[in-house]
């Protein structure tokens, strides 16, 4: 279900993908967005983010945050019955 859109920014692709995941409470959905450069100069890279979240951030279109979309997949997908002596949620 995730949408990837390519665009340019300041010359290089820009690459957005939205992914739906379901909310805490398991009612609705909650969208992370992520975007990404295609470049082979990672200093170039990490200049370009800077000024892409300075603009995301004068639009309030940026909520600052660090955290693993792995990690919040297996939170909001991970149940498992029968599970209940193993790392996995049970059910």
């Amino acid at each position: 279900m995730v949408r990837r859109s390519i665009g340019d920014w300041k010359g290089m692709k820009l690459y957005v993908e939205v992914w739906p995941i379901l909310d805490a409470e398991g009612t609705g959905l909650d969208y992370i967005v992520e975007a990404s450069f295609k470049t082979d100069n990672r200093a170039t890279a990490a200049a370009e983010q800077s000024r892409l979240q300075e603009v995301l951030m004068s639009k309030g279109w940026f909520l600052a945050g660090d955290m693993s979309k792995t990690q919040l997949i297996m939170e909001r997908y991970g149940c498992y019955p029968g599970l209940e002596n193993t790392d996995l949620k049970e059910c």
